[in-house]
């Protein structure tokens, strides 16, 4: 039993990882998005780049590794409700620039599930 607990707890912490990777590699992946659909104001990167610290710094406070995976998780999952606090703030934005938010997020909680049933 222990060692399942502690296979359990080795996955936790590759789901976290991976989820904080995902979360830090937001930047680069922005970037990638802008290429393809249009300029991109700074208030917006500001304001993404706010998002990505609150992100990485609640979701490594000093919590359990399965709690602070709860928290990246749900940063992921609803960034799609952050960007559209984004649009509403900067007036930018569009429905190509929406839809590569939504398959990065798909993306990630993809990758971050991967893992959940090896133990």
């Amino acid at each position: 039993m222990k060692k399942k607990k502690g296979k359990k707890n080795f996955f936790v912490k590759e789901q976290l990882e991976i989820a904080k990777e995902w979360i830090e590699k937001f930047d680069s992946y922005w970037l990638s998005i802008i290429d393809r659909t249009e300029p991109c104001p700074q208030i917006v990167y500001d304001e993404l780049k706010k998002w990505q610290e609150l992100a990485l710094n609640n979701c490594s406070i000093g919590k359990s590794d399965e709690e602070n995976l709860k928290v990246a998780i749900e940063f992921i999952k609803n960034f799609p409700i952050y960007w559209t606090t984004i649009v509403v703030k900067t007036l930018f934005g569009s429905p190509g620039i929406t839809k590569e938010i939504e398959n990065w997020r798909t993306q990630a909680l993809f990758e971050i599930d991967k893992y959940k049933n090896r133990y």
